[in-house]
């Protein structure tokens, strides 16, 4: 696991783009940006939150991989013989499910990327 950089020097080479960047989404110029204490604080924030992001990301995901098992089991299942639903009542249970894995992607493109994309 990369440790967490210490230094102002470690930071800005890890994050040079986002610096520039923040200075200029705050109308700042590069040379009286925030202050070294106040960049090291938001681009440790910006650290965090992707961290947390790509948790909650795969979390969905592994979700999504159980519930596709299960529908899949349960469809191959009543397939087989061993279980006994109306074709209506699959029909919904697989529609249903198609639906929420739809939402679950769209919420974590949304959140990955919810400044660079507007669903």
């Amino acid at each position: 696991m990369k440790q967490t950089p210490q230094s102002y020097a470690d930071l800005k080479k890890e994050f040079g783009s986002f610096i520039n960047d923040i200075a200029l989404k705050n109308n700042l110029s590069t040379e009286t940006s925030l202050t070294e204490k106040a960049e090291i604080e938001h681009l440790n924030d910006i650290k965090s939150d992707r961290k947390l992001k790509e948790w909650y990301a795969n979390i969905l995901i592994w979700t999504m991989v159980v519930q596709l098992v299960v529908v899949n089991a349960i469809f191959v299942l009543n397939g087989r013989g061993y279980l006994v639903f109306n074709n209506i009542t699959l029909n919904i249970f697989i529609g249903g499910t198609f639906v929420e894995i739809c939402a679950i992607v769209a919420i974590i493109v949304k959140g990955l990327f919810s400044n660079r994309i507007r669903l």
